[in-house]
C-alpha cells in the first residue's frame, strides 16, 4: 500500500526533480550566480534532497519487493561504503563536508541513475530540451560579449579564479565560471541536438533551431580555447562517423569506415580553424564604443585567441601531468582508503606539502587519479568495474546489432554523451565526487543506456 502511494506521488515528481536539479546545476556554471544570496542555493539544494528521499525510497522498496538487485547496485553501494570508511579514517579533514559529498553521491547513484533507468523517453526529451534551450541562451550572451570585445574580471573568494566575464586571457569565458566545463556542455548539447533530430525532427521550426544551436555551440567550443573540449570533439566525431557509416550500409568494412572517420575528423578540425578566423575577423570588424560601460578596454584595438599559457608553455598538458604525478604521490601515502573524499589539497598540505597539488591548491584534473588519491584502491576498483562493464555493453550493442533504424542512432547519440563526459573526466575533475552538471548528465544517461535493451543482436 505504501509503495503504491509512493509510486503515484513520485510519478508527478520525476519531471520537476530532473528540471530543478538541471537548472540549479546550470546556474552554478554561471559566475554571476555566486553573487546571489547563498541561502537561495541552500534552499534549492535541500528541496532536491527532500525530493530525492521520496525517489530513493520508491526505488529501494521496489528492489526489496521484487528481490531484484543489479550488479551496478552492489558496485555503487560498495563505493559509498568506502567513502564513509575513508571519511572515518580521515575524520580530521572536514567530516561535515565529506558527509555532504557522500549524500550527493548517493543521490546521483540511487535517484538520478535510477530515474534514468526508468527509460522514460518523455523525461529524457524534457531534460535535453531544457538543457539545449537554456544553454543556447547563455552561449548567445557569450557570443555577444565576444563580438563587443567585452572583458572584465574581479577576485571573488568563492571562485578559484574569481569572476571572469567576456574575453579573459584570450579565451571566451562569456558568463561561465570555467570555459573548459562550459565547452563540454556545449558539445553535449550538439550531440543532444542530433538526438532530438531523430525524435522531433519533423517540425521544421525545431529543426532550424537545432541547426542554429549546433553552429553556435560549435563556435563557443572554438572561442573558449578549451583543448580538452577539442579532444572530446575529435573522439566524438571519430566514434559517431565510424558507427554511422558502418550501420547505414554505406561502408561494409571496418577499415574503410575507420579511414573515412579519420578524414571526417580532419574536415571538422579544418572547419574549426576557418570558423575561428572568421569569428576573430568579425569581432575586429565591429566597432562598438563601450567606453562608458565600465568594462575593460584592453581588447578594444585588436582581438586574438592565442593563449599565452599554452603557446609559451613547454608542458603540453598545461600542468596536468604534474597534478597526476602529485596524485600518485598522495595515493602512495594512503593506498587503501585514500586521504579523504573532500579537501584533497588541505590533506596534501599537511601530509605531503611538497607535492604540486599542495602547492597549487588544485585537484587531480582526472577522475581516476582523483579516486586513487581520495578513496584509495578500495574506492577506485568498484567504479572502474562499473565503467568497464557498461563500456563493454555499449560497444557490443553498437557493433553487433542489425537494427539500422532511428532506435540505433538514438542509442549511438546517447552513448556519445556518456563517452564525452568520461573523456572530460580524464582531463578535469568530473563525473564522480563532484556535484556538477556533467556528472549529473553522465549518471542520468548511464541509467537510461543501461536499460536500453531494444537493440537486436545478430
Amino acid at each position: 500500500m505504501i509503495y503504491q502511494r509512493l509510486k503515484k506521488i513520485n510519478f508527478y515528481l520525476y519531471g520537476p526533480f530532473i528540471v530543478l536539479f538541471e537548472l540549479v546545476l546550470i546556474a552554478r556554471m554561471v559566475s554571476l550566480y555566486y553573487l546571489v544570496d547563498p541561502r537561495l542555493d541552500s534552499l534549492i539544494s535541500w528541496t532536491l534532497v527532500g525530493l530525492s528521499i521520496f525517489l530513493m525510497a520508491e526505488f529501494f522498496i521496489e528492489r526489496i519487493k521484487n528481490k531484484a538487485f543489479f550488479l551496478s547496485d552492489i558496485l555503487l553501494s560498495i563505493f559509498l561504503i568506502v567513502l564513509f570508511v575513508s571519511m572515518l579514517v580521515n575524520r580530521g579533514y572536514g567530516i561535515f563536508d565529506n558527509l555532504k559529498l557522500i549524500m550527493w553521491q548517493g543521490i546521483y547513484f540511487f535517484a538520478v541513475f535510477e530515474l534514468g533507468r526508468r527509460k522514460s523517453k518523455r523525461l529524457l526529451v524534457l531534460f535535453e530540451s531544457v538543457l539545449i534551450a537554456v544553454w543556447f541562451l547563455l552561449v548567445m550572451i557569450a557570443v555577444v560579449l565576444f563580438i563587443t570585445k567585452f572583458s572584465n574580471s574581479f577576485s571573488f573568494d568563492k571562485l578559484y579564479y574569481g569572476v571572469r566575464l567576456g574575453i579573459v586571457e584570450n579565451r571566451l569565458y562569456g558568463v561561465f565560471v570555467d570555459p573548459n566545463y562550459a565547452s563540454t556542455i556545449s558539445l553535449i548539447t550538439i550531440i543532444s541536438s542530433f538526438h532530438l533530430f531523430t525524435v522531433l525532427g519533423k517540425n521544421k521550426l525545431i529543426k532550424s533551431f537545432l541547426v542554429a544551436n549546433i553552429f553556435f555551440q560549435f563556435s563557443y567550443i572554438i572561442l573558449s580555447g578549451s583543448r580538452s573540449a577539442q579532444i572530446q570533439l575529435v573522439i566524438a566525431v571519430l566514434i559517431c562517423t565510424f558507427f554511422f557509416l558502418l550501420k547505414s550500409n554505406r561502408v561494409k568494412k571496418y577499415l574503410n569506415a575507420l579511414i573515412l572517420s579519420i578524414l571526417a575528423v580532419f574536415l571538422v578540425l579544418g572547419s574549426f580553424q576557418i570558423l575561428k578566423q572568421a569569428w576573430v575577423w568579425t569581432a575586429n570588424s565591429v566597432k562598438i564604443d563601450l567606453s562608458n560601460s565600465g568594462h575593460s578596454n584592453e581588447l578594444s584595438d585588436s582581438l586574438t585567441l592565442s593563449r599565452n599559457d599554452v603557446d609559451n608553455n613547454s608542458d603540453v598538458s598545461n600542468s596536468r601531468f604534474k597534478l597526476w604525478k602529485s596524485s600518485l604521490e598522495i595515493f602512495e601515502n594512503n593506498p587503501i582508503f585514500g586521504t579523504s573524499p573532500k579537501n584533497l589539497y588541505i590533506v596534501a598540505q599537511e601530509q605531503t606539502p611538497k607535492t604540486y597539488i599542495a602547492v597549487k591548491e588544485q585537484t587531480s584534473h582526472n577522475f581516476l587519479f582523483y579516486l586513487l588519491a581520495t578513496t584509495g584502491i578500495m574506492g577506485t576498483i568498484p567504479i572502474l568495474i562499473f565503467l568497464i562493464i557498461n563500456a563493454k555493453t555499449i560497444f557490443s550493442r553498437l557493433l553487433l546489432v542489425r537494427d539500422h533504424s532511428d532506435d540505433y542512432f538514438q542509442y549511438l547519440f546517447l552513448s556519445l554523451v556518456g563517452i564525452t563526459v568520461l573523456i572530460s573526466a580524464c582531463l578535469v575533475t568530473d563525473m564522480v565526487l563532484v556535484n556538477r552538471l556533467a556528472g549529473f548528465i553522465f549518471w542520468f544517461f548511464a541509467g537510461y543506456l543501461q536499460n536500453s535493451n531494444t537493440l537486436t543482436k545478430k
